[in-house]
């Protein structure tokens, strides 16, 4: 049985979603805040999307529609590596999250593919991220035509704060640095 994206609308849903953000973030890294769910302000606006295995929530990303990129989550981290004068709609795909048991099965591409489709039909003439994880995840989103615009600033606030603070003292992971990237769709052509 092959699992899908769907997309998310029940509270409880997006509970778990939370909960496996921090769990997929620990799993990863040991600089990850001790809370026990990640949500922002920016989850009640945005598109869920989530992948299932055996009722269980397995993977899950968001998108966000703005019009312009002061208006991104954590738009301090696209300062001086996007243009400000970014047209828009943007749409800005985070909170891309697998659990470890489900790495390497392709919903980090399946769900980016969904959320892109979403944004072209929300009209959006851009689609920006950052990810942290690697050559192999920058190469899957070339895949998907987005370019590589820069490494990203610091965050202002949040979990992901702490995370770059200190993967900044750590050479444990030096090779993973947090990338910009960015795909303009064919109507902002």
């Amino acid at each position: 049985m092959q699992m899908r994206p769907e997309p998310i609308h029940d509270p409880a849903d997006l509970e778990e979603i939370f909960a496996l953000r921090v769990a997929a973030w620990r799993a990863r890294t040991d600089y990850f805040p001790e809370i026990e769910r990640w949500a922002d302000s920016e989850d009640a606006k945005a598109v869920h999307w989530a992948v299932r295995d055996r009722g269980r929530i397995v993977a899950a990303a968001r998108l966000t529609i703005h019009d312009s990129l002061a208006y991104v989550p954590n738009a301090e981290i696209f300062r001086d590596v996007l243009p400000a004068s970014l047209d828009g709609p943007i749409a800005s795909l985070n909170r891309l999250v697998v659990a470890a048991s489900h790495s390497g099965q392709g919903h980090s591409a399946s769900l980016d593919r969904v959320r892109i489709d979403h944004a072209r039909l929300e009209g959006c003439r851009h689609v920006i991220g950052e990810t942290y994880a690697g050559m192999k995840r920058i190469a899957q989103l070339g895949d998907l035509g987005f370019k590589v615009a820069g490494t990203a600033r610091p965050y202002g606030s949040g979990p992901l704060a702490a995370v770059k603070a200190a993967r900044n003292l750590s050479v444990e992971r030096a090779d993973r640095v947090a990338t910009i990237v960015h795909l303009r769709l064919a109507a902002a052509e």
